[in-house]
């Protein structure tokens, strides 16, 4: 028996594939399908598939960006049933897979701050409240698109320091139409947005970017819901300005159940580790 479990975001992709005899965790490119087809999904599950054998008995649980409705969770699947028919293939958002590996069968409020963002409360089994998930033109307050959107307009509106400016321009090569090219008809816009949060990061200065963000976050999710449970955070943003979070938790009377950049380790125990004991 061959065990897959996928963590998917828009950026990035973390696979584990486990057999009797070995684990092998992999990283391959993010897959969502609101901006992409089935080939496109299919074209980067071949990497995966090269490091299996296909003709054993295979088990496979997808956890995606975007996989919240049935439309988008056929395109996933269509692309990994494709080579693998026999397979029982499991698909559904990544909110429920950040639930699973933080809270496991406890209640909680999981949230993802990571290119996008999204929050549950989750009752140990279920999703029982959603808020956010709406993408960066809409929401994804707290989540890398955001803090790189909020960057880029300062930088378009001449409030940035002299020497972040700088960075921009010379690190990574960009100016006012390039930024608005990459904004209005690149493919993916949030992927290049959340890839500038990194200055954010790396500048102290510029940390209460990702304060602001984060803090909006928490008003409009965390603080809508009544549980008084736990807060789990996973992704990448969560984790590089967890400072930030922790300050916030202790100005809002929050508790904080922890925080993890990828929610791939939890959900090997969800599937994997406790199933065997």
């Amino acid at each position: 028996m061959i065990t897959i479990i996928a963590d998917s975001g828009s950026t990035k992709t973390d696979w584990l594939i486990h057999t009797d005899n070995e684990e092998l965790t992999i990283t391959t490119s993010g897959i969502n399908p609101i901006f992409m087809d089935i080939d496109e999904v299919y074209t980067i599950f071949k990497e995966v598939l090269n490091q299996i054998d296909t003709n054993k008995a295979i088990k496979l649980f997808y956890y995606g960006a975007s996989c919240s409705s049935e439309n988008r969770k056929k395109i996933v699947l269509d692309a990994l049933s494709k080579d693998l028919p026999q397979a029982n293939i499991f698909v559904d958002h990544d909110l429920i897979g950040a639930a699973k590996a933080s809270c496991g069968t406890n209640m909680g409020i999981t949230c993802i701050l990571g290119t996008g963002s999204n929050s549950c409360l989750y009752d140990g089994t279920n999703i029982i409240n959603a808020i956010g998930g709406h993408g960066f033109i809409l929401g994804d307050e707290g989540s890398g698109a955001d803090i790189g959107k909020r960057l880029v307009q300062l930088f378009m509106e001449d409030e940035l320091a002299t020497e972040i400016v700088h960075i921009i321009k010379n690190d990574y090569h960009l100016d006012r139409n390039a930024i608005i090219e990459r904004v209005y008809k690149d493919t993916k816009p949030n992927q290049f947005l959340a890839s500038l949060a990194p200055i954010v990061a790396n500048n102290q200065s510029l940390h209460f970017i990702a304060k602001d963000s984060i803090d909006l976050f928490i008003q409009k999710h965390i603080l809508k819901y009544k549980a008084r449970s736990p807060i789990y955070f996973v992704g990448s943003i969560a984790y590089y300005f967890q400072d930030i979070i922790k300050a916030l938790f202790i100005q809002y009377n929050l508790t904080l159940g922890g925080i993890t950049t990828k929610p791939i380790e939890g959900l090997k125990n969800y599937h994997i580790t406790n199933e065997l004991h």
